[in-house]
């Protein structure tokens, strides 16, 4: 074997490490989105259960807190909260949730990007053995 087709076959052997790689680690960043997923999604559902736009802030986080605790995860961090009267606190309030939720969505969002990018790697490798 020559030395030209040599270097073929470590760049194909490299494609192939670096596409493998690749697949696992995009199976590590889905499995973890859709971890979050799940959790933004019960924290979204205990809140619309039961809070309401008369809720304060506090009732609001105790029930994140709650429901975090119920799956094993302290609730720390506490979101930034408006202190000079720019926002009432009920209108930052709602902001602050409709945000919550518009992110679950963007993870949603990207999480479907990546089972596509994961199911193409995937053909192209199962192609590329298969010759």
């Amino acid at each position: 074997m020559d030395a030209h087709s040599m270097d073929d076959q470590d760049q194909i052997r490299d494609t192939r490490r670096k596409r493998e790689v690749k697949i696992e680690e995009l199976r590590l960043e889905k499995f973890m989105r859709k971890i979050l997923v799940q959790r933004l999604s019960v924290i979204e559902d205990a809140v619309e259960a039961t809070c309401d736009h008369n809720s304060t802030l506090a009732e609001i986080m105790g029930t994140v807190e709650t429901t975090l605790k119920a799956y094993g995860q302290d609730f720390k961090g506490i979101p930034p909260c408006p202190t000079f009267g720019v926002t009432s606190l009920e209108a930052w309030l709602r902001v602050f949730m409709a945000e919550v939720f518009a992110k679950k969505d963007n993870i949603q969002d990207e999480l479907r990007d990546i089972t596509q990018q994961l199911t193409r790697l995937k053909k192209e490798r199962d192609e590329e053995e298969s010759k």
